[in-house]
């Protein structure tokens, strides 16, 4: 069996009818932010473990951490005798990539109210000053 594409489904033998697919389908990457759907996973396990795992990486990804950082955080869970000192360093690590971002996000905020405000002073104007902006050559002004 290959782990590259999806197994074959056989279609319905004749007289047969085809089964219909469960409530939900998961065919694609799947997105723990969605709580119906982590509940409707949660319901297809039978063993508690698993409905604790799918706990741990839906709280992992509120607290700001990637699918991708996950694993190493469930890697320091399981491993005995892991210093706090580390996981503590991951989280500061993820504060400060936090504080980055709102600082590029207030940023941006800053520069669209400053187009929003060209636009309510330069009404005369034909041309929409954000879509200048936009359309403008070099950086966009912060």
């Amino acid at each position: 069996m290959s782990f590259l594409r999806p197994p074959a489904i056989a279609a319905p033998r004749p007289g047969e009818t085809a089964r219909r697919p469960s409530r939900r389908s998961v065919t694609g990457p799947v997105d723990v932010h969605d709580d119906d759907l982590l509940e409707d996973l949660a319901s297809r396990f039978d063993d508690a473990e698993s409905v604790r795992l799918l706990r741990f990486v839906k709280r992992a990804q509120g607290l700001g951490f990637s699918l991708r950082e996950v694993p190493a955080l469930l890697r320091l869970r399981e491993t005995r005798g892991v210093p706090c000192a580390q996981v503590r360093t991951r989280a500061e690590h993820k504060i400060a990539e936090i504080v980055a971002k709102e600082r590029q996000l207030a940023a941006i905020r800053r520069a669209l109210e400053k187009l929003v405000a060209s636009c309510r002073t330069e009404r005369s104007r034909r041309e929409c000053p954000i879509l200048e902006a936009l359309a403008a050559n070099g950086e966009p002004q912060r």
